[in-house]
């Protein structure tokens, strides 16, 4: 024979609400930690990734690596070394730009995508050729200050053991993925983007836009055997 429960109504709802609140602490908990969880495991902005210093600290770092190992690498793999940190730190796009002067208003969007890609291995391929074998040499990052249009320019010294340093400055602008390099400047003084432009327009001049991608590739397999950058 069945007995009626002695079931106090109030008592019921009182627990029920309890319980109720209980689920809804713990599924606010929960939705706060994946919430928690998701911010810690998206990728940072570009531009929270490294101000201009850490930037060149970081590349200054792979460089002095790849003088390092620059025999053990040979060119191709101080190429493939680099790439990453260049293409991270450089706005080749702007860069290649600035370098065909008024020619690249006439370029089509193909002839201007085969453009940046030559510069951009071209410029890769000159670090590779450039940074070629170590003698004790030391980066020193100097510091960062205003250059001219909203730039900044972070000053770098390179030296070798009973040799003046020499200076390597990069240009930083404000782009969408964060500050990137425009430009760099040899000795202080000798504006790369500055030479290349008056080298490319000639070029450009010349023999178009496909004659300059064939000379830039020329350079850089010269530069794969040794020829200089």
């Amino acid at each position: 024979m069945l007995v009626a429960a002695n079931i106090q109504p109030e008592r019921t709802l009182a627990a029920a609400a309890r319980f109720s609140n209980g689920v809804r602490r713990l599924a606010a908990r929960f939705h706060l930690l994946v919430l928690s969880v998701l911010i810690l495991l998206a990728p940072l902005p570009v531009s929270a990734q490294g101000a201009p210093e850490q930037q060149i600290s970081r590349l200054n770092d792979r460089l002095l690596e790849a003088m390092q190992r620059a025999e053990e690498l040979g060119f191709e793999g101080r190429y493939e070394l680099l790439a990453a940190p260049l293409t991270e730190t450089f706005d080749f796009e702007e860069m290649a730009r600035a370098s065909a002067g008024s020619h690249w208003s006439k370029f089509d969007s193909d002839e201007r995508e085969r453009y940046v890609d030559a510069f951009t291995r071209m410029s890769i391929s000159t670090f590779a050729s450039r940074f070629d074998g170590y003698s004790g040499e030391t980066f020193e990052l100097v510091g960062e200050k205003p250059g001219t249009r909203g730039t900044k320019m972070v000053e770098t010294r390179i030296a070798a053991p009973g040799e003046e340093p020499v200076a390597i400055n990069y240009v930083f602008r404000e782009t969408e993925q964060g500050p990137r390099v425009v430009d760099v400047y040899l000795d202080a003084t000798y504006s790369e983007i500055a030479v290349k432009r008056s080298e490319y327009t000639s070029l450009l001049r010349q023999v178009g836009v496909d004659g300059l991608v064939a000379a830039l590739d020329r350079k850089i397999a010269q530069m794969k055997t040794g020829g200089g950058g």
